[in-house]
């Protein structure tokens, strides 16, 4: 059943009844018997289908004096009713008042006496019942009540009308009666009307009008934001009622209704846990505001200084505290902000949630400023015999030690304050305080509205503190754990090692702030917390020096599955000219391939992005140049945030305005002697009606070629004409003026032209503005006079301002461009074909190109430079082999090579052998680099099939010339298949030189021609009186010299001599030309191989196995690419010997290597 509720009287005691207490009653008798009648005389069963039966209908009506019942016990159930019980049913159920002292009947035996004579006195008296003799008076108390008679009593106690025309077999008397309970489904049409009514009957109507009277609200539930609320009643029913004013949140609200017509005035209450809405905000002194919700608030959201705005941001936030309710957010302003006392702000609040995580709607409240309060001290606090902390009514200015006195003496002692600027901590000097009752007394402490406190005097007991601090709460991520304690810590004890956690012997240290006197939030970022239980280590004190006594503590980091979300855009409004995005956690977002930025199909090249702070929740995205005005749509995805998992953000597609809040200025002016036109351009549209106003225009006026120059207005026979949608105006100027042939330029007659008092379009006033004309040719700009955009967009740069041109005023390598615009000075021309590399644009002769002061130009043509962006270069429908799981991706243009690592994420990669065709993630999946004009990609996964590959639309990192890469057409590639291993070169590379070898011997030095390893044995005989010989046979060298021979004869000889490959001097201290007098035998020694290393390459990557250079066993290191391996300390002698493995390339293909090595 559902009700329309009444208007809702709030806070209201008063009832509006509907009518007298006769006809309220009427209307529950009403509801109650035809449900009695209907369901119970004529359909049957009365109340057959409950769970209530007649006898305990008849029970719970005899507990409440409504029924007696017989002298025997028994309800008579079965026996007709008189009209006698009739009498007294009706009249304790409609609660009529019991008449005595009346006696209006004349039965026999209707007397004082009689039990039934008050209650027949009633219903007579009330309308409802009448005597059967009206004349005689008769009541026929005993008498039966027929069913007739019935329909007649509950027709006149319900004020039924009584039908005009009738159709039931009633007797004639009752007949209209009848047919009124008939009509309202109180009794059946085909129902026997003279039989008698039974007890029963009257029973089942009675507890029917009974329950109906006894309705009430057991429960209610208010849904829909407060706006709708369904009452449970007793009955067991529900009644929605619908409200024309939402209910306000925990405030108790009088909701009026009705039910089986009973009136109901019911007090309801709006229970609101969590916020639904921003409510209010006040601020009681000049430093911090509060600002409250409807319900409790996440404090996460709620702290978060960034969703909150006071005037505009003009009032910078320092922190916000939640207090202890959950539903408000105290702010406080930082160093260099206040308010000022009496001046009404306003604070904006946005992306705050609830305390059930739904984003509350941004709201905007009004708050005015005002404190008339003096500070005081609200509690005083001894942190042992150490420290006291003393608590003000509101943020204090800086106190000093001459603000206090300590036991009525001069408190010396440090005073620093806390973070909230409110309290105040002192350290005695002295070192302790003692133990026992102390009085604080406190005076002239000042507000930031300069008020100043009274001297006041607060008891507060010191005892002292022996017990370290504890640990009362810990909740940990893998990146932060927050800490709570039982009283205060000292900022002094902690320091970069007071929470940290151990892997092995090394502690993960954590970045510790305080957020509240006894909270920490460590930051372990840098030192994720493992994702099972672990020893959380805190070391830590209190302000008495106490350290806490249990320092492991197990905790086990939840695992942040939460995707970051997008929660604000907004351009311009943080810094100039920059788009601003909030995420609602910290993520790794500084890079641009992640924001894509559109106006209309045309996308805004994004220069740079960079996290504001180290919250790396908001990010400043850079353009190469002011974004016009305008909406842009933004789409921000692939941002990952920084917790372990690396959790991905919901794909945020949103919009933006760029506002145009510069004022116009000017940007060309335009004028010829011929036409006596002059154009001046501004470079954005201005207001109509300034434009149009002469007033707004003055000239630089010389008569008579005079040199003297006036400021006149513009000539009265001057015409002003808006053109370009409102950038440009047109002044047509007369022949002369005052006798003096008008012409514009610097030595003209008319050599300046000013404008005043206009606005922009959108209300920017531009203050003057000078415009100097002068009769210029029109032609291109000689710089970039024609600029290729892309394959199919052209650029012809003008020096002035160009009011009409066609396509056929232009052609392209010959082509009519099939469409024109026109910019200002610039026309921009598009084809239906591509145009690659270098481009020659004419201006044709006879063409219809013209400024707006009647400027033209004959013809003109340029040259443009290769700025078309890079293509595929692969006909539609190309099929791309893959081979060793890499593709090549041919352009049209050579590649820029900066970015090639990141040119993965300009492509989009399928697997087409694989069930609904995944797609490949850039970097993990595949990377990629560049040759030349080719992008190579190289694949990582596990798959051998086709591939689909495309430049995605949009692209940002694949450029040429400047220029990002066209989307291309989806092409396949082959499934993979692999090359054969081969040998490309195995060489050696020396890295440690030769060393020759030497010996000593007769007091000479012979030293080895060649470098190497040398053991060949030399030996000096003296002997007769023959020349110096040398005899080699096999490693040995035999010198024999004559006994007139001296050690310079034989140094001499050997550098002579062609039989010998060494060379020999003197040893130290001999003097040469002593004689040679003794013999002597040595040996080379000393001499060594070059060393170095042995490269063998290949043309994949291999692994190699049982690796021997000249038949013994080598060891090798892999190539940076895993193209081959290198052997390092390898003698110069196994040069031209072989090196031999067992070669095995990636995808299992052998190979027997069986190489010579070559220098």
């Amino acid at each position: 059943m559902r009700n329309t509720s009444d208007p809702i009287k709030e806070n209201s005691n008063v009832m509006n009844t509907q009518g007298g207490e006769k006809k309220v009653m009427k209307k529950i008798l009403s509801v109650a018997l035809s449900t009695a009648m209907a369901f119970s005389m004529f359909a049957s069963v009365a109340f057959g289908d409950t769970a209530v039966s007649p006898q305990q209908q008849f029970d719970a009506l005899k507990a409440k004096g409504i029924f007696t019942g017989y002298p025997d016990g028994t309800a008579g159930l079965d026996k007709d009713m008189t009209r006698a019980e009739f009498a007294k049913v009706i009249t304790k159920l409609l609660g009529l008042k019991e008449i005595t002292g009346t006696l209006s009947y004349t039965d026999k035996n209707y007397t004082a006496k009689n039990w039934a004579v008050p209650y027949i006195e009633a219903v007579t008296a009330a309308g409802i019942m009448e005597g059967k003799n009206v004349e005689k008076k008769i009541f026929d108390f005993n008498g039966k009540v027929t069913v007739s008679e019935m329909a007649t009593i509950l027709t006149r106690a319900l004020d039924l009308e009584i039908p005009a025309e009738t159709n039931n077999n009633a007797a004639d008397w009752a007949k209209g009666y009848v047919q009124a309970a008939i009509n309202a489904g109180l009794i059946d049409s085909k129902a026997n009307f003279g039989a008698n009514a039974s007890r029963e009957l009257l029973v089942g109507a009675a507890y029917a009008i009974d329950q109906a009277q006894s309705l009430k609200v057991t429960k209610y539930e208010v849904s829909e934001g407060g706006k709708v609320v369904t009452f449970t009643i007793s009955d067991g029913e529900t009644v929605k009622v619908t409200l024309d004013k939402a209910l306000e949140a925990n405030k108790e609200t009088e909701v009026k209704f009705t039910y089986k017509d009973k009136s109901f005035t019911e007090k309801v209450t709006y229970v609101v846990e969590a916020a639904t809405k921003v409510q209010s905000a006040s601020s009681v002194n000049l430093k911090e505001v509060d600002v409250a919700f409807d319900g409790k608030v996440d404090k996460a959201t709620a702290t978060d200084k960034n969703n909150y705005s006071v005037d505009k941001n003009s009032k910078g936030i320092k922190s916000i505290t939640l207090l202890a309710d959950g539903k408000t957010a105290r702010l406080l302003l930082n160093e260099s902000s206040k308010f000022t006392q009496g001046t009404t702000y306003k604070v904006v609040v946005k992306n705050v949630k609830s305390s059930t995580g739904t984003v509350l709607p941004q709201g905007e409240v009004s708050f005015t400023s005002a404190d008339n309060t003096l500070p005081t001290v609200t509690e005083v606090k001894a942190l042992g015999t150490k420290v006291i902390k003393v608590t003000f009514s509101e943020p204090v200015v800086a106190p000093s030690s001459s603000n206090f006195q300590l036991d009525d003496k001069a408190y010396i002692g440090s005073v620093t304050q806390g973070a909230n600027q409110r309290e105040v901590i002192l350290r005695d000097y002295t070192g302790t305080i003692t133990t026992g009752a102390h009085k604080l007394t406190t005076s002239l402490v000042e507000d930031y509205a300069g008020l100043k406190s009274l001297s006041a005097t607060t008891d507060f007991t010191v005892a002292e503190d022996t017990e370290g601090p504890t640990v009362t709460e810990i909740s940990a991520t893998l990146e932060k754990v927050t800490v709570t304690f039982n009283e205060e810590i000292d900022p002094a004890s902690v320091t970069s090692e007071s929470f940290y956690w151990k892997s092995g012997d090394s502690k993960k240290v954590g970045k510790a702030t305080q957020i509240a006197a006894n909270v920490y939030e460590v930051d372990f970022t840098e030192n994720r917390l493992p994702g099972y239980e672990t020893n959380l280590f805190v070391e830590v004190k209190d302000y008495s020096g106490n350290a806490n006594s249990v320092k492991e503590h197990k905790v086990t980091a939840s695992v942040d599955l939460v995707q970051p979300r997008v929660v604000e855009v907004s351009y311009g409004t943080n810094v100039a000219n920059e788009l601003t995005v909030r995420f609602d956690k910290a993520v790794d977002a500084g890079d641009r391939k992640f924001f894509t930025i559109k106006k209309g199909d045309d996308v805004i090249p994004v220069r740079e992005v960079s996290a504001v702070d180290g919250s790396n929740k908001i990010f400043n995205v850079k353009f190469y140049s002011p974004l016009a005005t305008g909406t842009y749509s933004v789409k921000v995805s692939g941002v990952q945030d920084l917790t372990a998992l690396k959790n991905t953000l919901v794909t945020y597609d949103g919009t933006f305005v760029a506002s145009d809040n510069a004022a116009p200025s000017n940007d060309a002016v335009d004028a010829s002697n011929i036409s006596r036109k002059v154009a001046l351009t501004f470079d954005r549209e201005v207001d109509l009606g300034d434009l149009n106003n002469r007033a707004n225009y003055y000239i630089n006026f010389k008569k008579d070629n005079s040199s003297v120059i006036q400021r006149i207005a513009l000539p009265t026979d001057a015409t002003i004409s808006v053109v370009n949608s409102g950038k440009s105006v047109v002044l047509q100027f007369p022949e002369s003026i005052d006798g003096t042939n008008v012409a514009f330029g610097p030595t003209a007659s008319v050599s300046q032209v000013t404008v005043s008092g206009l606005k922009s379009k959108t209300g920017q006033s531009i203050g003057i503005v000078d415009f100097a004309p002068e009769d210029v040719a029109l032609a291109l700009v000689t710089t970039n006079g024609v600029v290729q955009k892309d394959a199919r967009t052209f650029e012809v740069n003008f020096n002035q301002v160009i009011a009409n041109a066609s396509t056929s005023d232009f052609r392209i390598n010959g082509v009519v461009p099939t469409s024109v615009s026109i910019d200002n000075k610039k026309v921009t021309l598009k084809t239906s074909s591509d145009f690659n590399g270098s481009n020659t644009i004419q201006v044709v002769t006879g063409n219809s190109i013209q400024t707006y002061s009647g400027h033209k130009i004959t013809s003109a043509s340029g040259t443009t430079v290769d700025a078309v962006a890079p293509r595929v270069n692969l006909t539609s429908g190309a099929v791309i082999p893959q081979n060793n799981k890499k593709i090549e991706i041919p352009f049209t243009q050579t590649l820029g090579t900066a970015n090639a690592a990141d040119y993965a994420n300009d492509l989009v990669i399928k697997q087409l052998g694989k069930t609904n065709t995944p797609t490949l993630s850039p970097k993990a999946d595949y990377t990629t680099a560049v040759e030349g004009n080719k992008i190579v990609v190289t694949f990582l996964v596990d798959y051998t099939d086709e591939y689909s590959v495309q430049v995605k639309e949009n692209a940002t990192y694949i450029t040429a010339n400047g220029k990002t890469a066209a989307k291309s057409d989806v092409y396949t590639t082959t499934a993979n298949t692999y090359s054969e291993v081969a040998v490309q070169s195995a060489k050696f590379v020396e890295t440690v030189a030769a060393k020759k070898a030497s010996a000593t011997v007769a007091n000479v030095v012979f030293t080895a021609d060649n470098a190497g390893v040398n053991e060949d044995e030399i030996e000096v005989v003296v002997t007769g009186t023959a020349a110096i010989s040398v005899a080699h046979v096999a490693n040995k060298y035999t010198i024999t010299v004559p006994t007139t021979a001296s050690y310079n004869d034989l140094v001499a000889f050997v550098a002579q001599s062609d039989d010998v490959n060494f060379s020999a001097k003197l040893a130290a201290a001999v003097n040469g030309t002593d004689l040679i007098t003794t013999g002597d035998t040595g040996s080379f020694a000393n001499g060594d191989n070059a060393k170095g290393s042995v490269t063998v390459t290949f043309n994949i990557p291999v692994t190699v196995a049982n690796l021997k250079i000249d038949g013994v066993v080598a060891t090798s290191t892999p190539t940076a690419d895993n193209k081959g391996f290198v052997v390092t300390g390898v003698d110069e002698s196994k040069v031209a010997k072989n090196v031999t493995a067992d070669i095995t390339g990636t995808n299992g293909q052998t190979y027997a290597l069986n190489q010579v090595i070559s220098k």
